[in-house]
């Protein structure tokens, strides 16, 4: 698939870590609602577990639960083997990460206007919650 990235909104991704593996449907409802509403785009949504000795493997959303089926077609094969292997250490034994790829698509239409008159989107990505609270506290001793 070849396509002009001013076509897309920014991609990004969240990888949600569920204890023993205890995944709660809510989130994934509430992840839907956002789909249907049109705010975000599912590029990609996997299942990662951790077994009790470390190692890792992708689970299908039906093996995990019945409610989450709906998800199954949802992955796209974007995780490379090396993202897994980094989500499987990331995460305790016998628990399960939701990985999910994303569009937000709310900003589209003030990106096409922009490209509409010339502008060109040179660059996109995340900023981590990490960066923004070093942002805000270096903002705030600047106003001491």
């Amino acid at each position: 698939m070849t396509s002009d990235i001013d076509d897309f909104g920014p991609l990004d991704s969240l990888v949600i870590e569920f204890p023993a593996g205890q995944i709660d449907p809510a989130g994934f409802t509430a992840l839907l609602a956002s789909v249907d509403s049109g705010h975000i785009r599912i590029i990609d949504l996997e299942f990662v577990g951790r077994a009790e000795d470390g190692t890792g493997r992708v689970i299908s959303a039906t093996e995990l639960d019945a409610q989450l089926a709906q998800f199954d077609g949802a992955s796209s094969g974007i995780l490379s083997d090396e993202d897994i292997s980094w989500i499987v250490a990331e995460i305790a034994d016998d628990s399960i990460a939701a990985v999910v790829i994303y569009e937000e698509l709310s900003v589209l239409p003030a990106i096409a206007a922009w490209t509409a008159s010339g502008a060109t989107v040179i660059s996109q990505g995340p900023v981590t919650l990490t960066e923004l609270v070093e942002a805000l506290d270096a903002t705030e001793k600047d106003t001491k």
